[in-house]
């Protein structure tokens, strides 16, 4: 009897609760009515990361629209990075029967990703014969990644014959990387190389590394031809490697005639280090008008660390002509980021000489970071002089030597005219002054 009693008194309690968890459904149904796409994809990441799939769903599903199948691959994609990859290519299905076929590509990668290359390329395949050729090298390049390289030619030759030049660069980098070099180059050369700088960048590059660079260099100027605006400039440097700086300029000269302003400023390093002075001014005032005046400083930076500071000298002065008036004050930070910091100090006096007043405390915080607070207070006093005060510095310089009251003054007070501590001060309660 007491039995059959708590029975019936259970279900009570649950035909009572029926209503309430209803009203909680109810709540919840017109909360996420309300909720942006943006704000419900969110909520929806954060369950599905920890673990509340169900309950991201409902998130997900208020957060999609029929129309867009784009969203649902979102969906999927979120799913597959939270970790919950056979809910994701349910989404992944869903966008793909209702348009959107980026959604089999998708799901092929993190298959792929996953370890389950078979899975992965039956969905490339499927996107494959959506017309997405970038599933096709998708698959050469998983393929490849798993050690199974034969087979990935077929599917990057699969994609080149749609077009796609970049698996065939990506077939021969594989090769290449597997030691099969003279197959790389004859893949890359039956190719139709000679209307895709892809290819002839890549021909060139694979050359060049076998040590070949007199075959590599008509391929350097085919890539170039065909659109690489890099090609040129990317031979040079193969050259200077190589110990031929004579033709290195150039094809550097020819690279910045192009347009590659960062051709410049290899050039002008080149002829700087071929001692080739004469030859290299032009070039500067090239850079000058391309907006580069920062080359200038970096080359005169090199020419301090070599020791031809009056050669520097000229170069930062054209640099400062071109409108970057900062290059003494980088080049006294490095010196003095090299330990050498008695050398820096010129250079931050000559940088404070140019206008730049930030150069002065600048030189007294490495004073002080090296141990010198007294010499670095006289810096620091300049700096504040001449309108750039950093009195934090000042204070931190005062009590390592010991000068609590002068560096309580200067917290308390600031600094009078002459750039010391003020005197102590206060303002008159009767006065009409702000407090």
């Amino acid at each position: 009897m007491a039995a059959q009693i708590r029975r019936d008194r259970l279900a009570q309690r649950r035909q009572r609760g029926k209503p309430r968890i209803q009203h909680l459904e109810d709540a919840l149904s017109r909360h996420l009515k309300v909720m942006s796409r943006e704000a419900l994809m969110r909520q929806g990441a954060e369950l599905a990361r920890t673990g509340q799939v169900e309950e991201a769903l409902a998130f997900f599903e208020s957060a999609t629209k029929p129309g867009e199948p784009s969203s649902q691959t979102e969906v999927g994609k979120v799913l597959a990075d939270a970790g919950h990859l056979e809910e994701s290519l349910v989404w992944f299905e869903r966008a793909a029967q209702t348009g959107d076929q980026h959604a089999l590509r998708a799901a092929g990668t993190y298959l792929a990703d996953a370890k389950r290359l078979d899975d992965a390329l039956a969905w490339f395949d499927r996107a494959a014969a959506s017309n997405d050729t970038r599933a096709l090298r998708s698959a050469g390049e998983a393929l490849a990644a798993a050690g199974r390289l034969d087979d990935a030619l077929v599917w990057f030759d699969r994609a080149a014959a749609r077009g796609d030049a970049l698996s065939t660069v990506m077939a021969a980098d594989w090769l290449q990387a597997a030691g099969r070099t003279t197959q790389a180059l004859a893949s890359l050369e039956s190719s139709d190389s000679g209307q895709d700088h892809y290819a002839a960048r890549a021909i060139a590059r694979q050359l060049a590394d076998a040590g070949r660079i007199d075959e590599a260099l008509p391929w350097f100027d085919r890539a170039a031809a065909l659109g690489d605006a890099t090609a040129l400039r990317t031979a040079a440097l193969r050259l200077v490697s190589a110990g031929r700086s004579d033709e290195a300029v150039a094809w550097l000269e020819r690279a910045a005639d192009s347009g590659d302003a960062d051709a410049l400023g290899e050039l002008i390093e080149l002829l700087l280090r071929d001692n080739r002075m004469d030859e290299a001014w032009p070039w500067a005032d090239r850079a000058v008008s391309a907006g580069r005046a920062r080359v200038l400083n970096d080359i005169a930076h090199q020419l301090v660390v070599l020791g031809r500071e009056e050669e520097a000298l000229a170069w930062f002065k054209r640099a400062i002509a071109g409108g970057d008036v900062h290059g003494f004050r980088q080049t006294a930070e490095r010196l003095s980021g090299h330990n050498r910091l008695n050398e820096s100090l010129l250079w931050y006096e000559r940088a404070a000489c140019h206008g730049d007043v930030e150069a002065l405390t600048r030189a007294g915080s490495a004073l002080d970071l090296a141990g010198r607070p007294s010499e670095a207070l006289d810096w620091l006093q300049r700096g504040a002089v001449a309108g750039h005060d950093d009195r934090g510095a000042a204070v931190a310089a005062l009590l390592r030597m010991g000068q609590t009251h002068r560096a309580n003054q200067l917290r308390l007070f600031g600094r009078g005219f002459d750039g010391q501590p003020a005197a102590p001060w206060r303002l008159d309660s009767g006065s009409d002054a702000m407090p």
